[in-house]
């Protein structure tokens, strides 16, 4: 048994065919999952909702720099701002609307 809860085959979690989205990291295409969670902030007594989308893809497709890349998808233009790196061969990327 490997040393990650996901087996080492992502490939399911990566087909277009499956569950994965295309997307276009600098001039690059990538495939992976995107997701758009909203969030809900306390602002003294008030309230921000805002959306926080992000990219989950193989760690091997990821550039060492890609924190400032574009990443398009859709037709929307977003900036990598950070990355989660995960020790299951996935890296999220996070990502802020250009």
């Amino acid at each position: 048994m490997s040393g990650s809860f996901i087996t080492d085959d992502l490939t399911v979690f990566f087909d277009p065919e499956e569950f994965a989205d295309d997307g276009m990291l600098g001039w690059d295409p990538v495939v992976g999952q995107f997701h758009e969670a909203y969030e809900l902030a306390s602002v003294g007594a008030y309230g921000m909702a805002t959306t926080a989308p992000s990219f989950a893809l193989a760690s091997t497709s990821v550039p060492a720099n890609v924190v400032g890349m574009a990443f398009d998808r859709a037709g929307i233009r977003y900036t990598v701002r950070g990355t989660e790196p995960g020790s299951s061969g996935v890296t999220v990327l996070v990502l802020e609307v250009a």
